[in-house]
């Protein structure tokens, strides 16, 4: 029997529970992808509190949950290019229902991962990545040579900011608080071109790490 938790109502996270779950058959392009991991995001929460912006708020009860990695568990119709068994990690829209064993998803959103990537590392990318590519790239009009400055640098999207900086060439320019500095020059990360360590904006406490171009 397949299970997801639910939240009924809103509230603290004691509101949360442990429900039987029937995994509808795959429409047209969908295929079920049985769950070995997921992440809680950031809209999980504030769904959770009734804190979503008027007009937006779901309603309940809800499986919560937009990402997640695991195996594929069956082949929908019109779905090319996975098989059963396969390892995936994948996106989906309020109301994937990834805080459950399984997910039906379009053909459109998963993305195969390879057999040394675990799944709980598979399952907080997707969300991570794609905010980090959206604000430098649609947004920012990253290009080379051009320098992005990110603060609260040791955080997930802003970790993925400086690989797809890496990846364009562009200077990475990060603050990060004293005790999080490491995580902003590991290895595999690329280069660090400024680093400001300490709490931005109070004199004393780390400085602004410009200028940018």
């Amino acid at each position: 029997m397949a299970k997801a938790i639910v939240i009924p109502e809103t509230g603290s996270p004691d509101v949360h529970s442990l429900k039987d779950k029937t995994v509808p058959s795959p429409a047209i392009g969908e295929f079920p992808i049985r769950n070995h991991a997921c992440a809680v995001n950031f809209t999980d929460t504030i769904i959770r509190r009734g804190d979503m912006p008027e007009g937006m708020m779901p309603k309940l009860p809800r499986i919560p949950g937009v990402e997640g990695a695991g195996l594929v568990e069956a082949i929908g119709v019109g779905v090319d290019g996975f098989s059963v068994g396969d390892r995936v990690a994948w996106m989906g829209p309020i109301g994937a229902g990834g805080h459950g064993s399984h997910s039906l998803v379009g053909a459109s959103r998963p993305t195969r991962i390879a057999d040394n990537i675990d799944f709980s590392t598979a399952a907080s990318i997707p969300v991570n990545a794609m905010t980090a590519y959206h604000m430098p790239v649609n947004l920012g009009g990253a290009a080379a040579g051009k320098s992005v400055p990110v603060r609260a640098a040791a955080g997930g999207v802003e970790t993925m900011i400086r690989h797809i900086a890496k990846h364009l060439a562009m200077n990475f320019i990060a603050w990060a608080s004293t005790g999080k500095a490491g995580p902003c020059q590991s290895p595999g990360c690329g280069s660090c071109d400024r680093l400001s360590q300490g709490r931005y904006g109070r004199a004393g406490h780390g400085d602004c790490a410009g200028p940018w171009s």
